[in-house]
This record gives C-alpha cells, structure tokens and sequence, in this order.
C-alpha cells in the first residue's frame, strides 16, 4: 500500500489506558531503533568491543494537534487519559497497531486555536520478565538443609 493510500484510509488513533480514544492531527512520523548492547573495555587495547543482542522497543517521537474551538478541552481530556498508568494501543498509518507508553509529554497551547503535543512514545511488550514462578518443592528442600 503506498504511503497516500495508508494516509488516506487509516487514521491515527491513540486508545488510553483508560479505555478513551483519541484521533488528533499528527505530523513527522519518525521510529528510533536501538539494540540491547554492553560495552567491554580492555586494559593496554585500543577501542571497545561491542556486543549486541535483541531490538529494544522502538521508540516514537510524536507530534500531534487538536484544534478548533475544543481544542483544550480535547487535550485536557487527553492529558487526564495519559495518567492512567495502562498502555496505550497507537494505530499509526504508517506503523500499524502498537502498544506503547508515553515516556513524556509536552503541551503548547501558545497558538490559541491549536493546542500542540509533543513527547516520545515507548513500544512496551504485556509482561514484565523474568516471570518469578517459585518451586515450592525446591524452597522446601533449601529450607529443609538450612534447618538440618
């Protein structure tokens, strides 16, 4: 699909945690891609070596507009949304449907008929690992041996 056909028949929408969807304007559509590293440093050698691993969550700096006459009302809506601690589900014309977090926002209401929100969005996996799964077996064997 070219990128007019997916600008003209998928439009931007933000669903909050709170479960409220938003359609602002947007602008720039830019995706940061990073890699989980670490660095290693040896005494009396030149340089560093890096080694790489898996694809951090891309990151997604926004630039979106409500406007017209509710246009503050539209983004303090959205700015009470944004406090819910819950990911978001950003359908991008260009990226598709993501679950992100908002690592920061910025509102500019200096036009007046235009409020302006800038920030970086986070693209966040559902679980948080590693899974704490305990052996009750194996905990009772360990305390077991400390007691004997």
């Amino acid at each position: 699909m070219s990128w007019l056909n997916r600008i003209n028949n998928i439009e931007l929408e933000i669903i909050t945690g709170d479960g409220k969807s938003y359609k602002p304007l947007w602008k720039n559509a830019v995706k940061n891609i990073s890699y989980n590293t670490e660095a290693f440093e040896f005494i009396g050698i030149n340089g560093t070596y890096i080694e790489r691993s898996e694809q951090k969550g891309n990151q997604f700096p926004i630039l979106l507009y409500f406007q017209g006459d509710d246009c503050i009302d539209k983004t303090e809506s959205f700015e009470i949304s944004s406090r819910d601690k819950r990911p978001w589900t950003l359908t991008h014309p260009y990226y598709g449907e993501l679950l992100v977090q908002p690592l920061e926002l910025t509102i500019d209401n200096s036009e007046h008929n235009i409020s302006k929100i800038t920030g970086t969005l986070w693209v966040t996996i559902e679980q948080k690992y590693p899974d704490d799964i305990v052996n009750l077996v194996k905990e009772i064997e360990i305390k077991k041996s400390e007691i004997d």
